[in-house]
């Protein structure tokens, strides 16, 4: 179904058994949540190979990166291309779509997607 992330049961290079990792650490005083799954490709495609996607918790906010995809200003394999942050108490999506831009492409406020905003028809 499109737009439905699949998880991959084949084996992926962070363990043997197909399924997510975890592990929480301190850095500077904060603690950090890293988790990495594969995805299959939402489209079913016989040729596509897995991607390995990791997200890292911290106190300000939800950040993921795809293997193979960084962000302008890390190192590769360092770089994340999505944040999930609380501003306000509205959650905001912020994507880096362009490695060579060290800016945001995109800062999409999920105000308009509050339950409280759904219309009654």
């Amino acid at each position: 179904m499109k737009g439905e992330h699949l998880l991959d049961a084949r084996p992926h290079q962070y363990d043997n058994t197909g399924t997510e990792t975890s592990n929480h650490v301190k850095e500077n005083n904060m603690t950090k949540t890293t988790t990495t799954f594969p995805f299959a490709c939402t489209y079913g495609c016989d040729n596509c190979r897995p991607l390995d996607v990791t997200t890292e918790l911290y106190v300000g906010g939800l950040y993921v990166r795809a293997d193979g995809y960084s962000d302008c200003c890390s190192q590769d394999g360092y770089g994340q291309q999505v944040v999930i942050e609380n501003r306000h108490g509205v959650p905001h999506v912020i994507i880096w779509a362009d490695i060579n831009d060290e800016d945001p492409t995109h800062i999409v406020s999920l105000a308009g997607a509050a339950e409280s905003e759904r219309r009654v028809t």
